[in-house]
Formats: C-alpha cells, structure tokens, sequence
C-alpha cells in the first residue's frame, strides 16, 4: 500500500533541493528528524530505496512542506488520502508540533 502512495507524493530531487537550497539541512540533520540514518535519506532522495508513507510524512513536515501539498497529490484515491491525514495525525500527536501551514522559499518564510 505505502509505495503506490508515495511514488504519488514524494520525488526525492524536489525534496533534496528544498533541503539543500531552502533550508540549507545538511541529509544528517533530516535523518536525525526522521530516526534513520543519513544513507536512507541519500538513497531515497537518489532513487535507489523509497522510504514508507509514514517517513514521507515525517520529512514533509521536517522540510515545512504542508499537508495540503501531500494530499492535493493524491485527492482521488480516497484510501492514499485518508492513509497520508492519518499518518499526519499520528506524527502530530508523537511530536507535538502542529502540522505546517506556510511554504518555506529562499527569502524566508511565506504563507501557502
């Protein structure tokens, strides 16, 4: 189930470039974000390993991409949808940081 919904919401070379060139995060830092080790993230973002749904939601939130961004992807397949608002759910209620309202860009911070 998690690899058709990621191949919809996660391209590793987006996510890199607002990783390096918008939050200059180095791929330790989002790795300890996440709890995985630094090679994951090189080897999901190069397209050689795909992370889980619930990691995708994870780093989404790590690299201030919204939600709305994840599940505008996958608006027509009900069962992605609810899965991606679930898994969301249950990073908030670990972290305890609301979910991400406004896009991060290369002069600071603007609303989505």
């Amino acid at each position: 189930m998690d690899k058709p919904i990621v191949a919809k919401v996660y391209n590793g070379r987006e996510w890199r470039y607002r990783r390096t060139k918008v939050l200059n995060m180095g791929h330790e830092e989002l790795a300890a974000k996440v709890g995985v080790h630094p090679h994951s993230i090189h080897r999901w973002e190069n397209g050689t390993r795909t992370p889980s749904a619930a990691q995708v939601v994870v780093m989404a939130h790590h690299l201030g991409i919204p939600i709305v961004e994840l599940t505008d992807r996958v608006s027509e397949d009900l069962e992605a949808l609810r899965t991606l608002v679930t898994l969301e759910k249950m990073r908030w209620a670990e972290d305890g940081e609301e979910p991400i309202t406004s896009y991060p860009n290369e002069d600071g911070w603007q609303s989505g």
